[in-house]
């Protein structure tokens, strides 16, 4: 993740926030200039946050718009 920062920085893009949660680190680089209204979130996967997102994946599977409330 660090060599992901460094190459906005050197890009010139910001990094607006960066900071550390359970199970992942996370930055959020301000890509305004390139493309309006944008950001990009660069995150470093745990396993307990790739976990979930297979959880969410397996409950999306096979979804047909309805029922717009998913449980996982």
């Amino acid at each position: 993740m660090n060599s992901q920062i460094a190459a906005a920085r050197a890009a010139g893009l910001g990094i607006v926030m960066e900071g550390c949660n359970p199970g992942v680190r996370f930055a959020y680089v301000k890509t305004d200039r390139e493309f309006p209204g944008t950001m990009i979130e660069i995150m470093e996967l745990g396993e307990q946050l790739t976990a979930m997102f297979r959880e969410i994946r397996a409950a999306s599977n096979g979804w047909t718009g309805s029922d717009p409330v998913r449980r996982f």
